[in-house]
């Protein structure tokens, strides 16, 4: 089979018709014969003639010629065959990146075999992060990899989810050393103006690792965006404020929420303006709240108002009958926020549990990152694969091109097309021959 590097070339197939033009438009030249005196021949009548067929063929098929093997040598052919297409679609190497956004530096450089196609997926949760992941490689075809780049604080992943990776895909792991100095964790003790909180500090040393945590005056944590009529703002306030006293974590300032229950003045316009979720941090979000177990455990206990949402919103939780509970999208321009559509009353079990689930998911700093031991590197290693080696060896021969004999072939054509045209255009003078005339 024959490819060709440059096939815009071809575009130049169009010269073909000039040298066709050239010999339908030339002019056809008389041929001189010398002759003694024109008193013997008769008078003939001149009488226009168009010529419709093109002079000289046999010179218009070389430059015909010329103009084809200059325009095929320009497209670059070359000779490929069913092993060397395999062979370069195995040699092809596609990654994806999973990078542990907890670390407290910039993700490094993976290294490695430099890929074809590559994705970079920045998540909170390594679990929901190489699920993603699966799913773009699972799609790739030729040589695949996984690379996944933290810290492995214990828990984040386990022998299942690696298993999940389908088979044939390499499997690499980047171990980067965890956060050592103070890190504010951001968690109210108390309600009231006197907000108190705990900043841990790590001390890791070989076959040992404490950790002090301290108590510090602590900037009130950022807020979720709540909307509700004002008959129901004291239960808010109720389940808003055990969710308070129970502790929950301070939200991250570039991560907004907001929360829109049942009767809430503003509620309609958020849902005819909603969007599908479309910030990595807000599926992060979304997948921590359907995984939640406190709010599964107080969903079945809960019962759903029966209002229509939008199409673009995401129904996240169910109540036992079925109907939608929480339902999640986007709203806001540049600046977008998480919303959130709760068919629950406000003074319910359900809405103090979500205050929590919410401020846990949203949170400054993931709680992976305080986790002092890491998993093993050698049960990391256990975990790797390697990259599938290529299939085939690609052949000297294989996919060489073989435009430069083309070139040598136009310019015999030249040589010949010269040739031709001097000994066409060569006069054609005969002598005179003394004939004695009676």
């Amino acid at each position: 089979m024959i490819g060709f590097a440059n096939p815009w070339a071809w575009i130049g197939a169009l010269a073909l018709a000039l040298p066709i033009a050239v010999h339908l438009l030339r002019r056809h030249r008389a041929t001189r014969r010398a002759f003694p005196t024109l008193r013997f021949l008769p008078e003939a009548r001149v009488v226009a003639v168009r010529r419709h067929r093109p002079t000289d063929v046999s010179l218009m098929i070389v430059r015909l010629l010329v103009v084809a093997a200059a325009i095929v040598a320009l497209a670059q052919p070359i000779w490929r065959d069913r092993a060397s297409d395999s062979a370069a679609a195995s040699s092809a190497l596609a990654r994806a990146v999973v990078v542990d956004r907890a670390m407290s530096q910039g993700p490094p450089s993976v290294g490695g075999e430099a890929a074809t196609t590559q994705v970079v997926v920045e998540t909170a949760d390594l679990r929901a992060g190489l699920a993603s992941a699966i799913g773009w490689i699972a799609r790739q075809s030729g040589r695949r990899e996984v690379v996944i780049v933290s810290a492995f604080p214990l828990g984040s992943l386990a022998a299942a989810d690696v298993a999940a990776v389908p088979a044939g895909v390499g499997i690499r792991f980047v171990q980067v050393p965890a956060a050592t100095g103070p890190q504010p964790v951001g968690l109210p003790l108390s309600r009231g103006a006197a907000t108190r909180g705990l900043s841990p500090h790590l001390t890791v040393a070989p076959g040992e690792t404490s950790v002090t945590w301290a108590e510090v005056d602590a900037a009130a944590p950022s807020t979720i965006d709540w909307r509700v009529t004002p008959e129901e703002a004291s239960g808010l306030a109720a389940a808003t404020g055990a969710a308070l006293d129970v502790g929950v974590p301070a939200l991250a300032n570039d991560r907004p929420v907001t929360i829109a229950l049942p009767d809430a003045p503003e509620r309609a316009t958020l849902v005819a303006g909603a969007r599908p979720v479309d910030q990595p941090w807000m599926f992060d979000i979304v997948h921590a709240l359907a995984a939640n177990a406190t709010l599964a455990s107080a969903a079945s206990a809960a019962h759903a108002e029966r209002r229509p949402i939008s199409a673009a919103l995401t129904p996240v939780v169910r109540d036992p009958d079925d109907a939608v509970l929480l339902a999640a999208g986007s709203v806001g321009g540049s600046a977008s926020r998480l919303l959130l559509i709760s068919n629950a009353r406000a003074a319910t079990v359900f809405t103090a549990a979500l205050a929590i689930a919410v401020s846990d998911a949203a949170r400054a700093t993931p709680w992976s990152a305080f986790e002092p031991d890491s998993i093993a590197r050698d049960e990391l290693t256990r975990w790797e694969r390697p990259i599938a080696p290529a299939s085939n060896v690609e052949s000297p021969t294989s996919g060489a091109p073989f435009g430069r004999w083309l070139w040598i072939a136009a310019l015999v054509w030249i040589a010949v097309e010269t040739w031709w045209r001097r000994r066409l255009d060569r006069p054609a003078d005969t002598p005179m021959v003394n004939e004695r005339v009676a």
